[in-house]
């Protein structure tokens, strides 16, 4: 059995310009504010957390200590949640990684049903039938009328092999047709 791949995170987070503009909890930030808070959230999108320590914020966002402690204001931590360790997840975002997380495992549930029939297809096709002989002597009469009709019928009829020469047990005359005029 083959080990399950992981699969990659999302590349992106969908942002709606006019959501955030809608709302006051972004658009009452100041430019720093709402700065700290993109980065923070970008931070969040890789590493699905970030620490709840000021300076710790500051080295994983790449800024300053002294102006991420100045930014990180109530206003930018309205966006998060505090989990029982402590570290602060983004509200959206982890939605967002919920769905896609939903989504990824609906589509792996549908591709292993669809494995499933085709495997199931495959077995009935395989599986022999008690009455194959009667099967088979039924398409045989099937293939002698079409091949006696269309021989009888047509005078100066050219004629093609309908299964390979190889399969003794036609007659010549069993193993003819005629050919595709295209």
């Amino acid at each position: 059995m083959n080990p399950v791949k992981a699969l990659r995170a999302a590349p992106s987070y969908a942002t709606y310009a006019s959501d955030d503009l809608a709302r006051m909890t972004w658009y009452g930030l100041s430019a720093g504010e709402r700065g700290l808070l993109e980065s923070m959230a970008r931070v969040y999108w890789v590493d699905e957390y970030l620490p709840s320590d000021p300076r710790l914020i500051a080295l994983a966002c790449r800024l300053d200590a002294h102006d991420a402690e100045e930014l990180l204001t109530a206003g930018v931590l309205a966006h998060f949640e505090r989990d029982s360790n402590g570290h602060l997840h983004h509200v959206e975002l982890r939605r967002q990684m919920q769905n896609i997380a939903a989504t990824r495992e609906k589509q792996s549930e549908g591709g292993k049903a669809g494995v499933s029939r085709r495997e199931a297809n495959k077995a009935a096709k395989r599986k022999p039938s008690s009455d194959a002989a009667s099967r088979e002597t039924k398409v045989d009469h099937q293939v002698d009328h079409q091949v006696d009709h269309q021989v009888d019928h047509q005078v100066n009829a050219k004629v093609d092999h309908m299964v390979p020469e190889r399969k003794k047990e036609r007659t010549e005359r069993q193993n003819q047709k005629q050919p595709c005029r295209t």
